[in-house]
This record gives structure tokens, sequence and C-alpha cells, in this order.
């Protein structure tokens, strides 16, 4: 009541601009309910699509989730007749199982168990696992002289390949099987004596070798750029190996310029070598070097027997 008195009492002037004042704060109370209210909304509608291909994607990665998981085949195998789905049973993918194809196409052979180990897409764990069940027959050997002959360039040729026959004219070689060499003193004079060797390959040979500090194995030279593997493996029975000609790093003495000219070590490895070395002192066996993260085990696998720690 005295709200209305009050409001009687203010002159005309007064009520009007009150007034006023009430009606805009009522229409700013409404606005949004009446701009709602009058704006037309239609309803939203959704509708759920599939992809196939995305689901037939998801289903793949699925399907080689599983496939690389799978667990070890508890049977003895031989690495140069296991299949694919053998290989895969590892756990190899299909890239790494292309690059063991490639390496048997280009004639190439495991010889011995730690011939397995050497394929770069093989680890040490996964060579741990696959060690006492690798089983390599005795006619492994024999399987190159089959992917040679199945060649093309070697189909048109009419000599009959035969291994029986070391001093007759080879298929392989076109020479004596007599010839032998031996690949950490052979210069490259000796080296021409080998069939496909020309001057160029026999100094690119050399000079790897003595970069290298000399040869332990065989795979070494189809890291030659330009030798053929199924070349060299045709040298089997012509090669001898000397490794006590080997020249050793000494690995506590040399520093970062010096360790890094070998092929099998770079720049940073050569620098995080040393800045261990001048941390924790001098290395007395690998198993300190390993110890080192950043190097890894193919490269402990390559540089080891080049490695002096006097």
């Amino acid at each position: 009541m005295d709200q209305f008195q009050q409001f009687f009492k203010m002159s005309r002037r007064e009520r009007d601009g009150f007034l006023t004042l009430t009606i805009i704060l009522f229409l700013f109370a409404i606005a949004p309910a009446l701009y709602f209210s009058l704006r037309r909304t239609e309803p939203e509608s959704y509708e759920l699509v599939t992809f196939p291909t995305a689901e037939k994607t998801v289903q793949g990665n699925s399907e080689r989730s599983v496939r690389k998981v799978k667990a070890d085949p508890a049977s003895n195998f031989d690495p140069n007749t296991l299949s694919d789905d053998g290989w895969a049973a590892w756990g190899l993918s299909e890239k790494q199982i292309a690059v063991l194809r490639r390496y048997q196409k280009n004639g190439g052979t495991f010889k011995r168990k730690d011939d397995v180990r050497k394929m770069y897409v093989i680890d040490d764990a996964l060579y741990a696992r696959m060690e006492p069940f690798i089983e390599i027959s005795n006619t492994g050997s024999s399987d190159r002289s089959f992917s040679i002959k199945s060649q093309p360039e070697y189909q048109s040729n009419n000599y009959n390949y035969d291994r029986r026959d070391r001093q007759s004219k080879s298929l392989i070689t076109g020479k004596s099987q007599s010839i032998r060499i031996d690949v950490n003193s052979a210069d490259t004079t000796e080296w021409k004596r080998l069939k496909g060797i020309g001057s160029v390959l026999a100094t690119r040979i050399v000079r790897f070798r003595d970069a290298l500090g000399g040869f332990h194995d065989v795979q070494q030279l189809q890291e030659v750029y330009g030798l053929d593997p199924m070349l060299v493996n045709s040298w089997e029975n012509q090669l001898n190996w000397d490794i006590t000609r080997i020249k050793k790093l000494s690995v506590n003495k040399l520093y970062t310029k010096e360790l890094q000219k070998h092929p099998y070590i770079g720049k940073k490895q050569a620098q995080h070598i040393v800045n261990y070395r001048n941390q924790h002192g001098d290395f007395r066996t690998i198993n300190d070097m390993r110890k080192i993260v950043t190097l890894n085990s193919d490269f402990f696998s390559k540089i080891e027997p080049y490695l002096d720690f006097q």
C-alpha cells in the first residue's frame, strides 16, 4: 500500500518515466522467449552411415595384430625352406618376409644358425626364441645351385652344373675352382682372377676391406656396391678367411674423428662412445659398451669383431 501511495504522490512526469522504464525492463525479460517462439525451427534428424572401407581396414588391422602375436611354433624348421606363413607365425611382418625372400632370390642361403641372426629384420630377442628350433638340413647348401640354375641367364647355357667336379670349368665362375685367394690379403690383381671381377669391382672390394679392417664374413662382400650376391656365393670354395689379419679399433684410445672413419660407425655413434667413456671410464668388455642406450643390437652385431678393449 505504501508503494502505491508513493506512486500517486509522484508528479505526472515521474509516473510516465517510471512506467516507461518498467515496460522496457519487461520487454527485455520476455524478448528471448518471444524470439524463439516466433522462429520457425525444423526438427533435426540424424542418419547413421557406415563405411565399408573403414570397416574392412579395421578388420584387416585386427587380423594382422592377431597374426603377429601368434604363439611361436614349437617345432623345428629349416630357414631355407620355411614358408611365408611359417615366418609369419614367428611374428614377422609382410615387409620383413619380403626382405628375406629378396635375400634368397639373390642367391642367399642360411648355412649356419648364426646366419639367421645376421639378417637385420630379425632382432636378438626373436633369434633367441627361434634358435632352439632352427635345424638346417645337409642339403641346404645345394639349394643355391637350384636357384642359380633356375635363372633365365643360366638356362640358355649348354653347360651342366655339377658341384662334384671342382676342377672343371664351372657354369658359375667360368674358371677353375682351384683358384683360391685370401680375402684379407689379396690385392686387386688377385681379386680379378675370380669370374665377374674387373678392375672397378676389385678396387671397390679392396677399399671397403681396408676401411673395415678386414672381412670376417662372406655377407660383408655383398655390401660392396655393384657386387651380385649370387656371384659372391659362387666363390664359396675359392675364398680363404684369415681373420687374424683383421685390424681392430682401440675403443679406449681413439676419439670421435678416428672412430667415425669405420664404415659401421657413424658420427653420432662415435660421439656417444667417446662421451660415455669420458663419463664412466674405459670399456673393459663389449657389455660395458652395450650400456650405451643409443647403440642398438644391429650396430653391435656388425662392429663387435672389430673392437679391441685393451
